[in-house]
């Protein structure tokens, strides 16, 4: 490879490899559901009305998921499920927050995005020390869905691909090149 452009190209096609190799991947959110009752008499939250407790069980998503709750009261009160990011027992803006529900047969089905990742205490509005949980937001560690055997993106892949086919298509070139440069009519 005598020659100074198949060079640069050959070096940017490696830089471009090496490039998206390295560049993190992004998070696949996921689509999650939990279904919570809230009782303010129990006092606490449950996965079934009849499991109440204080706390309420532990919630685990991944940062960018959407969240789905299923909310429904256990007894006849008003109430708003909320994560309580800043620990102060208050629904602040910025704070996931949940539309009032009750008792009513059909729960209350409100989605949110996790946004923030960290363990925080989930609350209801009205009752902020005797309906708690915890709420845990993780970052993303595994590979998206797609992915091939190796854990690689399938589009990584596409990407590998193209730049293994760009240098080979360098390198025959290269050789090209050459042998016209030693065919005996271009030497005299």
């Amino acid at each position: 490879m005598r020659n100074p452009m198949n060079r640069i190209l050959l070096v940017s096609a490696v830089l471009v490899l090496v490039t998206a190799v390295a560049m993190p991947r992004p998070a696949a959110a996921a689509d999650r559901t939990f279904t919570l009752f809230g009782d303010d008499n129990a006092p606490g939250w449950g996965l079934d009305p009849g499991n109440i407790t204080n706390p309420g069980p532990l919630l685990e998503v991944d940062v960018g998921d959407n969240v789905t709750l299923m909310l429904t009261g256990a007894d006849g009160t008003n109430l708003r499920w909320y994560i309580d990011y800043d620990n102060n027992s208050n629904d602040d803006a910025g704070e996931p927050r949940s539309p009032t529900f009750d008792d009513s047969p059909a729960p209350v089905q409100w989605n949110f995005t996790a946004d923030r990742v960290g363990t925080f205490t989930y609350r209801s509005v009205n009752f902020e020390a005797d309906m708690t949980g915890t709420i845990t937001i993780q970052n993303v560690t595994s590979p998206p869905p797609g992915g091939t055997t190796f854990g690689l993106d399938t589009s990584l892949m596409v990407v590998i691909a193209l730049t293994v086919g760009f240098v080979a298509f360098l390198l025959v070139a290269s050789v090209v090149s050459r042998r016209k440069k030693q065919t005996p009519e271009n030497k005299g």
